[in-house]
């Protein structure tokens, strides 16, 4: 039973460092040696008027640079760092209605909105609102495809370490991402 538990420890931990590292270049990869990230893959649909400041104008903007034919899914939403996620819950929409642009869900399984639209975290994104920093992505997430090359693999390493007694694991996978249609998904450029 021992064993048993031990392996599921180690079966979290190889999950939860691999989806991180997937994530990463998944999101930021160059396509040489990794995935060709998603932020690597999209064009400005909106470029900020300040290098250091988001404004609700400039996402709306954001929003209808997307073709109105992506707008409107069950995978359209917006993705962006919980940091700079925190900077756009503070924006409303100004004038006599103060009304903030980010709509919280009192609902169970219900996620909140920005704009009417989900809103997805992914740490591997910019974290600070800075110039030339990519903060957030709108747009039709099923148009980035992930492909699953070879499946993960573990591999038991008992002679490179018999020298101190330990053992090793190395996990092997390979995978690729690619952004197939550029009209679906942009990215919001601070200046």
């Amino acid at each position: 039973e021992r064993v048993n538990l031990l392996m599921e420890q180690i079966t979290d931990i190889f999950s939860e460092r691999a989806g991180r590292a997937l994530n990463a270049g998944f999101t930021t990869g160059s396509g040489t040696g990794r995935p060709t990230g998603l932020l690597t893959s999209t064009s400005a649909g909106k470029t900020a008027a300040s290098a250091t400041a988001i404004t609700k104008a400039e996402i709306i903007d954001l929003v209808h640079s997307i073709d109105p034919a992506y707008r409107n899914g069950p995978n359209v939403g917006f993705m962006m760092n919980d940091a700079v996620l925190a900077y756009v819950r503070k924006l409303d929409f100004g004038s006599t209605n103060n009304d903030p642009l980010w709509q919280p869900s009192y609902t169970a399984g219900v996620q909140d909105r920005l704009l009417g639209y989900p809103v997805y975290i992914n740490q591997d994104m910019d974290s600070t609102v800075a110039a030339t920093k990519k903060t957030i992505v709108f747009g039709d997430f099923s148009k980035y495809i992930i492909r699953e090359v070879q499946r993960p693999s573990m591999y038991l390493m008992q002679e490179r370490y018999m020298d101190e007694l330990h053992k090793g694991l190395v996990m092997w996978c390979r995978y690729d991402g690619k952004l197939l249609n550029s009209n679906a998904i942009k990215h919001f450029l601070q200046s």
